[in-house]
């Protein structure tokens, strides 16, 4: 396969730091339905080379891989198309899934559908090249890529993946679950996360494609924990409590009791995930 290599180095605006490196695109973009479409092509080539190439924050915002902060009226001033090009745009790349939009008060996210495709952990040059430009190293840390080719995780973040229900954004993923997860009730957590994400999904029937990259869950997993307890209801708050092993059974009232018995006890509904749990409670 032939790619196509487009170097950037701009001054990165969200860090600060001067963001140099690669994005790789395969010639098949030539028969790209977008291609034909100088503004489209246009918008489609700025965001692949300005999206975050590793994990940060910004304005509270937590913006991963492949992602980019943004809005019509800096898009259209580093374009040089109007606001009204840049909506239509947009709204083009939408429908064919190249992009998804997250919306904000003042700015919105635009995350690149199927990022590791134009940013992969390594790029391989031709002969031709020197000796020391023959492989160009990307944002990846090289001992975590070793780590995550040699599982040398003190946890079992293969098992995390395997129980994903998306097989997109595994590298990406791991080595942010090795930045983020360090202790046993973190990876603990992290597993139910994943459980709760599952039956969420399952339940809402969520298409394929608009379930998260695992790299994107890794970083927003803390979400799928739990209930906060300030949505629970007052009435409910004991039961939820109990089974979740906060009180124990036996300190619950008999009232409580009755409902739980109603639901199918607590033996049975002890070692289901919270968003089960929730779900039956009709939280």
């Amino acid at each position: 396969m032939v790619y196509i290599l487009l170097q950037w180095s701009i001054h990165h605006a969200y860090t600060g730091d001067s963001m140099t490196g690669w994005v790789k695109i395969h010639r098949k973009i030539d028969s790209w339905e977008w291609r034909t479409c100088p503004k489209t092509f246009s918008v489609f080539i700025y965001l692949l080379t300005n999206a975050a190439h590793k994990s940060f924050s910004l304005k509270g915002i937590e913006l991963t891989e492949g992602q980019i902060l943004t809005g019509r009226k800096k898009l259209a001033l580093c374009t040089g198309l109007t606001e009204q090009n840049i909506r239509t745009v947009l709204q083009r790349l939408k429908s064919t899934n190249e992009i998804t939009i997250k919306a904000y008060t003042k700015y919105s996210v635009i995350t690149i559908c199927r990022w590791e495709d134009y940013q992969p952990s390594t790029v391989e040059l031709t002969n031709n090249q020197p000796t020391t430009n023959q492989q160009l190293t990307t944002y990846k840390n090289v001992k975590n890529v070793k780590n995550v080719k040699n599982n040398t995780y003190a946890f079992d973040f293969d098992l995390a993946y395997s129980l994903y229900p998306r097989k997109v954004g595994k590298q990406s993923g791991l080595i942010a679950c090795s930045r983020k997860i360090k202790t046993q009730s973190a990876y603990d957590n992290f597993i139910k996360a994943i459980k709760n994400y599952v039956t969420r999904i399952n339940s809402e029937g969520t298409e394929q494609r608009y379930i998260k990259h695992f790299s994107s869950f890794v970083n927003c997993h803390e979400d799928y924990i739990e209930l906060p307890q300030s949505e629970i209801p007052a009435d409910l708050q004991l039961i939820y409590s109990c089974i979740c092993g906060s009180i124990p059974l036996g300190s619950l009232p008999a009232k409580e009791k009755d409902h739980l018995d109603k639901l199918g006890g607590f033996d049975s509904l002890k070692n289901r995930t919270d968003f089960e749990v929730r779900r039956l409670l009709k939280l």
